[in-house]
């Protein structure tokens, strides 16, 4: 079927888009007092099999190299108000990954696993040719995102010289007990999405001031009002209802990805790490929540072991406080990355 959009509704969806395009620019320069038009940055696409892994540059490619890895459901957005207080002479690479963003969503009928992410960032720094040589590279992530920078700079020692971890001390990882119903459970809801009318799902739209909301609610607070339209702005399509959008990111990332992984085998995965580390905690982040402190530590002490260096600061804030409060993140990563 042939869809024939009138000049109405085209008039509609520009409209949408300058609109939120708006918001945000606005949202981001309240949020850092920075003028986010004084910063170069440019839309780049990453082929992947499936499709293509949306991203994000700031910089000239002859800088130092940072890849930027943001958290689950969000989208490389979440850099945009700290990227502007980082020296000027970094090369800022931030991707959405697969699901995300404006990035294509993995293959219907599969999982979303975390060490797919893992050879997600190996097919972009291939593509952005990092890897070659001598050259090595420097890695800003939060949340999930630091999780999988964890994971690649384990795997590939020799290639990340320097990670910052925002709000994340380790993985999660999924005790043993109960596993096979959990991945039931999971086989379950992945099939259930299989015969979902994707075009149904495509036309649920909300207004911006709801999407923020929900955003708000849905991170308990987590992220501010301005922050969540931060996000929205590439987490979000225009829809040709009126000032109304459609959420972009894949439902699939709901589903638990089975069978999960152990806290022993992070610790192994974790034991391999040699780059400089920096981790940025927030006092009302999920760093001291999420974790038993026994295994935070065990974590904390594999650190100080086995990479270049290791630092861990603590900072007023919430699980975002890198977008919510840049001021209070960048001084502590600038120093890093320049020590």
């Amino acid at each position: 079927m042939t869809w024939v959009v009138s000049y109405q509704c085209r008039q509609r969806l520009l409209s949408a888009t300058r609109r939120m395009s708006r918001l945000c620019t606005h949202m981001a320069e309240s949020a850092n007092g920075v003028d986010v038009a004084e910063i170069p940055c440019k839309e780049i696409r990453i082929p992947v099999p499936w499709g293509h892994i949306a991203a994000k540059e700031w910089g000239a490619r002859s800088g130092r190299r940072i890849l930027g890895l943001h958290g689950w459901q969000d989208n490389c957005g979440t850099f945009d108000p700290l990227v502007p207080l980082l020296p000027r002479d970094v090369h800022f690479v931030s991707i959405d990954f697969p699901g995300h963003g404006l990035s294509s969503h993995r293959p219907e009928g599969v999982f979303y696993h975390s060490f797919d992410y893992t050879a997600d960032v190996r097919r972009v720094i291939n593509y952005l040719k990092w890897n070659g040589g001598s050259a090595t590279f420097s890695m800003v992530a939060h949340s999930m995102g630091a999780a999988i920078a964890l994971s690649y700079a384990a795997c590939f020692p020799a290639e990340v010289n320097k990670l910052v971890m925002l709000d994340t001390v380790r993985p999660f990882s999924l005790p043993v007990r109960n596993v096979a119903e959990r991945i039931a459970s999971n086989v379950n809801m992945l099939l259930r999405y299989d015969g979902r009318d994707k075009e149904v799902e495509a036309r649920r739209d909300i207004s911006v001031e709801d999407a923020v909301e929900l955003l708000v609610d849905a991170m308990d607070g987590s992220v501010s009002r301005k922050s969540a339209v931060v996000l929205l702005k590439r987490g979000s399509t225009p829809s040709a209802n009126g000032p109304r959008i459609t959420f972009n990111r894949d439902q699939r990332l709901k589903i638990e990805s089975p069978p999960g992984v152990t806290n022993e085998q992070l610790l192994e995965i974790a034991r391999s790490i040699r780059a400089e580390l920096l981790i940025v905690a927030a006092d009302k982040g999920i760093t001291g929540a999420a974790h038993p402190r026994p295994e935070i530590e065990q974590f904390l002490q594999l650190y100080r072991d086995n990479c270049k260096s290791f630092r861990l600061v603590h900072v007023e804030g919430t699980h975002h406080v890198h977008m919510n409060c840049p001021d209070k993140v960048a001084p502590h990563v600038v120093n890093f990355l320049n020590s």
